[in-house]
């Protein structure tokens, strides 16, 4: 039930638009790239999530977890620059587990890129299945779309689906990830965080 429930509530939150051309139209948890992560949570938030950061190539970027009341995902992701005295977003990533349930996943991704389409109808759409990189058993799934907006910028929808080592190895479900991110931190990933 809570994943219907979920489900229901990230295809309505989408449809609040009625076609955007700018990546910051799009919102996960009521945030947006280009914001200031300020505006959303405080200094003393940001503090404490940086204590266990993942960093990019370089420092260039730093990724930590959000610890808020979350109304449409389970975990709540937000990349910056480390430096960043403003805390400018440069990528959100939120996602929902499918516990050994990786159809329904696939359908709730379908659904919501049904509405991403809508709001980015001129953005380009590449879809893609792949073995996940980190799992060198090569058991692990991902089904993911990628699109690109005109004005730049990108959304990454992808449901994983977890082999069995990974499971047993991590405790590792699988899951729905929905990523906005920035033109500008779609160039560092491009052409320079794994160079």
């Amino acid at each position: 039930m809570r994943i219907i429930l979920i489900t229901v509530v990230l295809i309505l939150s989408l449809q609040s638009f009625t076609k955007a051309d700018d990546i910051r139209d799009f919102e996960i948890e009521g945030m947006t790239v280009g914001d200031s992560l300020l505006k959303y949570i405080s200094l003393n938030d940001i503090k404490i999530a940086e204590e266990n950061p993942s960093y990019y190539k370089d420092n260039k970027y730093v990724t930590v977890f959000i610890k808020k009341e979350l109304s449409q995902y389970q975990d709540l992701q937000v990349v910056y620059k480390p430096n960043d005295i403003e805390y400018i977003i440069h990528e959100i990533k939120g996602t929902v587990d499918f516990e050994d349930n990786i159809e329904k996943c696939k359908v709730t991704r379908e659904q919501i890129l049904k509405s991403v389409v809508n709001l980015f109808p001129n953005a380009e759409n590449i879809p893609e299945v792949k073995e996940h990189e980190y799992d060198q058993s090569k058991q692990s799934i991902v089904y993911s779309t990628w699109l690109f907006p005109k004005k730049g910028g990108f959304i990454h929808l992808a449901c994983t689906d977890w082999g069995e080592e990974m499971y047993k190895k991590h405790l590792w479900v699988d899951h729905l990830e929905v990523v906005i991110g920035s033109e500008e931190f779609r160039r560092f990933l491009t052409y320079e965080a794994y160079k």
